[in-house]
């Protein structure tokens, strides 16, 4: 196989497995512009601390094939992984120019879709594009060389059963799937941006998460969980624990149940409730 060639299906499996993976809460992605130096941790911040790591938490199993509005997880739609497939694999001729510009007929519930491009910088733009119930609208920048590619969603919103998700995002990856992934999102009228993120487990035994955020008045905070089961009617842990680590000083959180959460920093325990 030759090196477009390669390229292009590496970048539309990747392109799919978050389109259809990266769900959420019901609050929607916008453009982190705060703080981007380490927090400072604090008996006054720890508790936005543990929020922001939380949130974050939830949001990385969420894209992973938790209980996301999308599910699907890594492996995706198998009906929409064939529609991206085959609208990148038929996006180039022998020569690597694009060979078509107008891909509507994936919409099979109505709306449009279309390619630009080339091989080493390529923009697939979606108009209330309908696939199995779900809408697309917006575009996805794909840049490739012959040993990496990364994509940037800008405003890209998804919408099933009601819900809209706008996902502000950049993942790059190697051409072996080797991947990193920057998500900027808000909460409560607060922005924060999750990255440098892997999980493990499953919605009956736990997940255990490790990422990187940033809260917009603090800065970044790397953190790791284990067990964290978000099975609450609120959106927030049953069980589970976080620690964050940030200006080489330690942060961690005990969920004792769906209503309360303990944040321990500097030898002080103080209860919180959702």
């Amino acid at each position: 196989m030759n090196t477009v060639r390669r390229g292009v299906s590496i970048i539309a499996a990747i392109f799919l497995t978050l389109l259809v993976g990266c769900g959420g809460s019901d609050s929607k992605d916008s453009g982190y512009s705060g703080v981007t130096a380490d927090a400072v941790p604090s008996q006054d911040n720890k508790d936005d601390l543990a929020m922001a790591s939380t949130l974050a938490a939830r949001k990385v199993i969420a894209g992973e094939g938790g209980s996301g509005i999308f599910g699907g997880g890594a492996q995706g739609n198998s009906s929409t992984d064939q529609m991206v497939m085959d609208l990148k694999s038929r996006s180039f001729n022998s020569e690597g120019m694009p060979s078509g510009v107008d891909y509507s007929e994936v919409c099979t519930g109505g709306g449009s879709a279309s390619f630009s491009g080339n091989e080493s910088k390529a923009t697939m733009s979606f108009s209330n594009c309908v696939i199995e119930g779900i809408t697309y609208s917006g575009t996805a920048i794909v840049t490739s060389t012959a040993t990496s590619f990364s994509i940037v969603y800008q405003n890209f919103r998804v919408t099933y059963d009601g819900i809209t998700e706008t996902l502000n995002m950049t993942i790059s990856c190697d051409d072996n799937f080797d991947c990193t992934y920057s998500s900027d999102f808000a909460e409560d009228g607060r922005s924060y941006r999750v990255e440098n993120s892997s999980v493990s487990g499953d919605d009956i035994d736990g997940y255990d998460v490790s990422a990187t955020v940033y809260d917009e008045e603090y800065g970044k905070v790397t953190f790791t969980s284990t067990g964290l089961l978000f099975d609450c009617d609120n959106g927030y842990p049953s069980q589970g624990s976080i620690t964050m680590t940030a200006d080489g000083e330690t942060v961690s959180v005990t969920f004792d149940s769906c209503t309360s959460y303990t944040v321990t920093y500097d030898g002080v325990s103080d209860s919180y409730t959702w």
